[in-house]
This record gives structure tokens, sequence and C-alpha cells, in this order.
């Protein structure tokens, strides 16, 4: 059987949408707990003041947000890093959020995308709230991505299917 795909598992059963934000680096959440929290907070902060998160929600949003993101890198079957906050930590820092369709030709996934309106200091004080709840990363690890491919392709997934029929038979030969 191999890797089960992405999950939220540990999330289940939370009554409010659990937004995700991609870690380029998961070892700037490790140095975030071991007492660095600098690189996290930067990796949380964008410049434009618009930081990208996605709304998950259901339990196959994270294979298609998973999918969506390494649909534009080398290998969809990439390993990937969230940190995972939740709608009531936005709100207590009073981050609004603006919908905005994700740079993917994932539809699905385009509509989970949302801006988070954050300054420095929205970044600063979500990084101690999280690490105060000894927050983890959600990682999906290549074996996972390997089946999230699988079950996307069985779903009829533009992101997959784009990269399976990399080259038409026909122009091939011309």
């Amino acid at each position: 059987m191999g890797a089960i795909p992405p999950s939220l598992d540990q999330w289940q059963g939370a009554v409010e949408p659990i937004f995700l934000r991609k870690l380029d680096r998961p070892s700037v959440w490790t140095k975030a707990q071991d007492g660095e929290p600098e690189a996290a907070i930067f990796a949380l902060f964008e410049e434009s003041g618009d930081t990208s998160l996605w709304r998950i929600q259901e339990k196959h949003d994270l294979r298609r947000v998973a999918i969506a993101i390494n649909g534009g890198r080398e290998s969809l079957t990439e390993k990937l890093s969230f940190l995972p906050i939740l709608q009531s930590e936005l709100d207590k820092l009073e981050i609004q959020l603006s919908s905005e369709d994700g740079d993917t030709p994932c539809l699905a996934a385009r509509k989970l995308h949302l801006n988070a309106a954050t300054q420095k200091q929205h970044a600063t004080t979500l990084v101690e709230m999280l690490l105060g709840e000894n927050r983890g990363l959600i990682k999906c690890s290549p074996g996972q991505m390997k089946r999230a491919k699988e079950q996307a392709m069985n779903e009829g997934c533009q992101v997959v299917l784009a990269r399976e029929v990399a080259e038409c038979v026909c122009t091939s030969k011309a």
C-alpha cells in the first residue's frame, strides 16, 4: 500500500478553518522552536504586506493544495512543509483576509487561496502564539505526494494530467 496521502489527521474535529502557510524550509520553524524565531518571522511576513495562505476545511483540500503548489515545481512529489494557523489566531491579531485565486492551474485549489494583510508585528506575535501552543508543521513526504498524485490523476486533476501528457504523439513526429 505504501505511504498514505497527506492528511490533517491531527486536526480532525477542528471546528474552525485551518490556514496553511507554506514554508520553503522547515528548518526555520525548527530554529524558532529552539529559541531563534527571526527566520520564522521572516517566513510569515511578506514585504508586500500580503501573506499567502491556503484555507483547509475538507479532507481533500490539503492534497489539492499540495499538488497545486508542486505543480509549479520540478516534481509533483517534492516534499512540502506547512505551518497551520487557526482562524481564531488570525482573528485575535485582527488580520484581514482577502480572497485571491492562487497561481495554479488547479481550479479547486485556486479557490482555497487567500492573502492575509500582515505587518511585521503581526508575524512576530503570531510566531510567539504558535510557539506557545507547541505548534508543529504539517509535512508532506515524497511518498505521500506520490499517493496524492495518484489520487489527483484518478480525479482528472489538470495539474497532474498536464504533466503526464507532456508531449502529444502527433506533434512529436512532426
